[in-house]
């Protein structure tokens, strides 16, 4: 059963958000969002990427959010490595020191040579006043989000349409859980 709380969460919070906290102005006429960044020359979801969009002059660029099994926030499309690595196996049971060992590449193109799995602390420093961000919560706490964010003074240049799935990131849509993941995401600038 759907819990009533968890749909006017879904709904009317997002919703609230957006008419008292707008997006940032675009550059542009229409917003360009670079999702995983522009991965036309580097693999997606890595800083090669992320300063690829930067270059473009795009808007935004998109990131795949997750935590690993040591809580370590880190920037991954897929919840495992497979894809994207020569490894295998669930980012969030494996370490932030594991998951250092390992490179990203693109199958296609290997002539873009290996990149590292970016920490969420690594691309927010590297897109701060450069490009807004696009938070899209794979399996993330929005707390810890949060907190880097805010530490960062980047509240105004990162939004988010907020976790799709609340019990994912640890969070019980109920109780104090749901109090504090509301007030949290209610301070990322939401979209729908």
């Amino acid at each position: 059963m759907i819990n009533a709380k968890y749909i006017l969460y879904r709904l009317l919070i997002p919703a609230a958000c957006i008419f008292s906290n707008p997006i940032p102005k675009p550059k542009h006429n229409f917003i360009v969002v670079s999702h995983r960044g522009d991965h036309t020359h580097a693999p997606e979801n890595t800083l090669a990427a992320y300063s690829n969009a930067i270059a473009a002059g795009a808007d935004y660029v998109e990131i795949d959010l997750r935590t690993t099994a040591d809580s370590q926030l880190v920037i991954m499309h897929d919840a495992s490595v497979n894809r994207m690595t020569d490894d295998s196996g669930l980012i969030r049971n494996m370490t932030w020191e594991k998951l250092q060992t390992l490179t990203v590449r693109d199958r296609a193109h290997p002539e873009w040579g290996r990149q590292e799995i970016p920490l969420f602390t690594q691309v927010l420093d590297l897109c701060k006043g450069k490009i807004y961000v696009y938070l899209d919560f794979k399996s993330a706490d929005p707390a810890a989000a949060w907190r880097e964010i805010v530490k960062r003074g980047m509240e105004k240049e990162v939004i988010s349409s907020g976790p799709a799935k609340m019990p994912a990131y640890g969070m019980q849509p109920s109780g104090k859980d749901c109090k504090d993941c509301r007030r949290i995401i209610r301070e990322i600038l939401l979209t729908i």
